[in-house]
């Protein structure tokens, strides 16, 4: 039998101070919440998260990376695919590309995802500038904007983007509540249940009636 390996009592800690300020960055926003009340939160004694974070806007930064690697990267292999398929693109295309891999985390991993989804979107709504720098350089090589103008070539710029960052906010409230029944947007679900793979394909069909109105 191999032997087992020991758990690493940082990586421990600097998991549940992450946890942590992910749900209260989710609940709150940042501006509410205090490195004291992660650490009373977190069961941690004061220091800690200086230790591992050095202040809020690393400890934002860290939220983030441990998670939007993995979904751009899912992004960018759509995107990809889609150039290789040699045609242009069409309204599900983009919305896809923007909503499926988060919608793929909030079904794989649940709660958690969930959670992460609820902080991302606080963070947008809230204009956070670490969230900003760190969505563009992840997005850098993924052209959003440029298929959203393709799409509605009349349109002016600032409107292409207003519509970005209202898709955005959809997508992020909606999915971080995915499957939260007691929501009182999916109460009228109990009449009519739709599972959440069937909900995330419904909010997509959505967004996408809405490119229609760029134009």
């Amino acid at each position: 039998m191999p032997p087992r390996q020991r758990s690493d009592p940082s990586a421990q800690t600097r998991k549940r101070v992450l946890d942590t300020a992910e749900r209260l960055f989710g609940e709150r926003g940042v501006a509410a919440v205090s490195l004291r009340d992660i650490n009373r939160a977190a069961g941690i004694s004061q220091g800690v998260l200086h230790y591992h974070f050095g202040g809020r806007d690393a400890l934002v930064e860290a939220i983030l990376e441990r998670s939007l690697p993995a979904i751009n990267d899912e992004r960018r292999r759509m995107y990809e695919a889609l150039v290789a398929a040699g045609r242009p693109p069409q309204a599900r295309d983009v919305i896809e590309i923007l909503c499926l891999p988060l919608a793929r985390m909030a079904l794989g991993r649940q709660a958690a995802g969930r959670r992460f989804l609820r902080c991302l979107g606080r963070l947008h709504e809230e204009h956070n500038p670490v969230r900003a720098r760190i969505a563009d350089r992840h997005l850098a090589d993924i052209p959003i904007l440029d298929m959203l103008q393709t799409l509605a070539p009349a349109a002016p710029s600032p409107r292409i983007e207003w519509y970005l960052g209202m898709v955005m906010n959809v997508i992020h409230t909606t999915l971080g509540e995915l499957g939260r029944a007691a929501q009182p947007w999916q109460l009228a679900l109990i009449a009519e249940p739709m599972d959440p793979a069937e909900q995330v394909q419904a909010l997509v069909d959505f967004i996408c009636e809405g490119v229609g109105a760029l134009a």
